[in-house]
């Protein structure tokens, strides 16, 4: 009996991660104000004959939704820990005569790394976090470069993407290694090119260098990649050295997504 495929494990896995993305995204947005909570629409008629049936329950709902979390734990309990269970006994019979005891044996053999929302169900379902450097995570700023005039910048580390070792974890993130690219966040104006010397720092804790040229006139939202995405993948940002540039001139550093999930 042979070991699960990479391509069919993966396919699983990222379906899995979709739908519990959609599960944790929906309790996450009925929490939101939007329009008014509802004890501020029942409280803001004053009228009696309004508030009196739905003054406490309006209340009440509004307390209740921000304890959603627990809620959403159950529900990925519910929805995912028999397909999970059902990969890890699966992994665990087969692949033991190989070495192959775990998940995070077989992630970290095959070379899959699964979707942080894939995380979170193993974890509602195991009690346990995956390895981080098996789990990547969603897109988020690591650090920002404000330019005051040619030459001269602020380098800000807003955060690092991983640690290289330990669980995988949402605060303080840590996450496996993934490419970096710089997006432009203020027009770069002016004559002069942007010439970034961005320094990182790879899953291996080896350190990295990558120049990054913004032609003058870039427009805000465009982004450059940071060393070749296929084979440069990074954990942070250690520092920014910038070259030319205009005051105002702003950049951001973002992980990238180390690939579309869909079901």
């Amino acid at each position: 009996m042979a070991i699960i495929s990479n391509n069919v494990f993966e396919g699983i896995a990222d379906r899995l991660a979709f739908q519990a993305k959609e599960i944790s995204d929906a309790i996450d947005a009925m929490q939101v104000e939007g329009g008014g909570f509802y004890f501020a629409r029942v409280t803001g008629t004053d009228d009696y004959g309004i508030e009196n049936p739905l003054i406490t329950p309006a209340n009440t709902l509004d307390n209740n939704l921000p304890n959603f979390s627990g809620t959403e734990k159950t529900l990925l309990t519910n929805t995912f820990s028999s397909l999970i269970n059902g990969l890890n006994t699966h992994i665990n019979t087969v692949g033991t005569p190989s070495g192959i005891t775990t998940m995070d044996n077989f992630l970290t053999t095959s070379g899959i790394d699964v979707h942080y929302s894939f995380n979170d169900a193993y974890n509602a379902s195991l009690g346990s976090n995956l390895d981080s450097i098996n789990v990547f995570g969603p897109q988020m700023t690591l650090a920002q470069v404000d330019m005051t005039s040619s030459g001269v910048g602020t380098f800000t580390s807003v955060r690092a993407l991983g640690t290289g070792s330990g669980k995988a974890a949402k605060s303080p993130a840590n996450y496996c290694a993934a490419p970096f690219e710089v997006i432009v966040s203020s027009d770069i104006g002016g004559v002069n090119d942007l010439i970034l010397d961005v320094q990182t720092t790879k899953e291996d804790l080896s350190s990295d260098s990558n120049q990054v040229t913004i032609p003058a006139g870039t427009g805000s939202g465009t982004g450059f990649d940071v060393g070749t995405p296929a084979t440069d993948k990074y954990i942070a940002v250690s520092n920014v050295v910038p070259a030319g540039g205009n005051n105002n001139d702003q950049v951001l550093i973002k992980n990238k997504l180390l690939r579309d999930i869909a079901l």
